[in-house]
């Protein structure tokens, strides 16, 4: 299959340009949408599905399905990282951005003394994504791309800060909000203070609405070479389904047919949310078709598609208050993966990962190969619209050509910081919290640092439920690992993002077990 070829300099010559015109691209990223939450992932380890995604589907058959593809385990440090192609924690936004008290870079203030029963203290957060930083909108833009911004950001510290707007990173907008989550059934007031609301009826159901804003775009720039970055609200919190759709009854006469975790129940109206934005997804791609451009072809014989999720799904609402219906219940599960949206097992980095490009990618290909999705695709980006990736991102355009060239891909070594104390992401953890934990995957090896000083190793290959920990069977492979984490975080990430110890510890109180300093952080320890 033919693939662009770069020119000599950043971008391809006006020849190469008319011997492979430069596709348009859509890159849709889901929000909260596990890697088993399409019926297209999960049919590949059970014969029936329990979500019903057909255009999701349709997208994969027409295209390439990575099934080991990465990003940070929460929503913010994953955009910043999809924009600039740096690893997040690099960045210093490495958890969801929320008000708190903050200094004058906006970093997080955090509390000089700790619950005892805690050895250490979360790490600060930085609230917006610097514009120093270069964007994939910034980089193609040079290259004569118009690109567009639709739905949630939430790199700006809820639109406070001028720099760090879509409009700022050289994105036409068409509508956005700067929070986490948007209501569904009453959107406009969030998205009005927030940020810039749509032009469509405020009545309308939130992933309908931005479903046809996308294709008013598509419509509008098909003369022209352009990129429409769509990052839905869906599938976040609230869990609100579309009355007008029916889908919450139908899944609730469904029961489990399909349901493939034993342990809990299916909840019908996550599974409407999840059915309503395939309907997006379907509508989006159904424009691409009925739309010709410049050439007088169809839109999707010269456009590459993305569809990406921003970190993994919720097993259990860890939010709701005592006493409320949601309070611990099961919203989706990432079974056969472990944990979820907020931890670094599988389950809360490991998200469904589609790309189609006619003429380009095989249909009906699968990528087995791990990817950095997070950081790479941003050179992705680049490469398909005639821009020289960057020189330390892996290559996945020439995984598009050949799902199995690694060699070509270039990068096996992947790293994740999450330095936080967070509600246990399992439902039925024996503690209330999961630690503040560092992680990094080498190969078919993923080392789990906690700053406790617990250390576990998995084999991913053979273990995908990562339930077997190799640490001590593998004390020479867990001391690999450990001094590249050590290394990384020594060299890369600035000091006020690393967890601090406590002044206020007692170990006689903590549930956490003895504490321990193997990373060697706190050389006074």
């Amino acid at each position: 299959m033919s693939l662009i070829v770069l020119g000599s300099g950043n971008h391809v010559s006006a020849a190469e340009s008319a011997m492979n015109p430069l596709p348009n691209i859509v890159f849709i990223l889901a929000d909260d949408l596990g890697w088993m939450d399409t019926a297209v992932y999960q049919r590949r380890y059970e014969k029936e599905a329990y979500y019903e995604t057909p255009n999701i589907d349709r997208l994969a058959a027409q295209g390439m399905l990575f099934t080991q593809a990465y990003v940070s385990p929460m929503c913010s440090p994953t955009r910043a990282m999809l924009l600039t192609g740096i690893n997040n924690a690099e960045l210093g936004i490495i958890k969801a951005t929320v008000e708190c008290p903050h200094d004058q870079n906006c970093d997080e203030i955090v509390a000089p003394r700790y619950e005892a029963a805690f050895a250490v203290r979360p790490a600060s957060n930085r609230m917006f994504l610097d514009g120093k930083y270069e964007t994939f909108a910034e980089a193609l833009s040079t290259n004569g791309y118009t690109c567009g911004f639709l739905g949630k950001w939430h790199i700006g510290y809820h639109n406070t800060i001028a720099s760090a707007t879509p409009m700022a990173q050289e994105f036409n907008v068409i509508a956005y909000y700067d929070t986490g989550g948007s209501p569904y059934r009453d959107w406009y007031p969030n998205w009005e203070k927030f940020g810039k609301p749509m032009n469509e009826p405020k009545d309308c159901y939130l992933t309908v609405a931005e479903s046809h804003a996308a294709c008013r775009f598509i419509e509008q720039n098909k003369k022209n070479r352009f990129l429409l970055y769509y990052c839905t609200g869906a599938v976040h919190s609230p869990w609100e389904d579309d009355p007008a759709s029916g889908y919450r009854e139908h899944f609730e006469r469904k029961g489990r047919q399909g349901w493939m975790d034993d342990r809990v129940e299916p909840y019908p109206v996550y599974a409407a949310m999840v059915k309503s934005l395939d309907d997006a997804v379907g509508e989006v791609l159904s424009k691409l078709d009925a739309t010709n451009g410049p050439d007088g072809r169809p839109l999707s014989e010269n456009t590459l598609v993305i569809f990406l999720s921003d970190n993994g799904g919720i097993n259990r609402e860890q939010f709701a208050p005592e006493g409320s219906p949601l309070h611990n219940k099961a919203i989706t599960s990432n079974y056969p993966l472990r944990g979820a949206k907020g931890n670094v097992y599988d389950g809360g980095i490991r998200v469904p990962f589609i790309i189609r490009w006619p003429g380009h990618v095989s249909p009906q290909s699968v990528c087995d190969v791990p990817i950095d999705a997070g950081r790479d695709i941003y050179s992705l980006l680049c490469e398909v619209g005639g821009i020289k990736k960057k020189a330390d991102a892996g290559s996945i355009l020439a995984l598009l050509k050949n799902p199995k060239d690694a060699a070509g891909y270039g990068r096996d070594t992947f790293f994740y910081h999450f330095p936080f104390w967070w509600p246990a992401a399992e439902a039925g953890s024996s503690l209330p919290k999961d630690p503040p934990v560092s992680a990094v995957r080498k190969g078919r090896y993923k080392l789990i640092y906690y700053y406790t000083g617990k250390m576990e190793l998995y084999d991913i290959e053979a273990d995908l439920k990562e339930r077997t920990d190799l640490s001590e069977k593998m004390p020479e492979k867990t001391e690999e690992l450990r001094q590249l984490l050590q290394t990384w975080l020594k060299t890369n990430i600035a000091p006020q993002y690393l967890p601090m110890q406590n002044p206020n510890f007692d170990q006689r109180t903590t549930p956490y077990g003895q504490f321990r300093d193997p990373m060697g952080l706190w050389p006074n320890n």
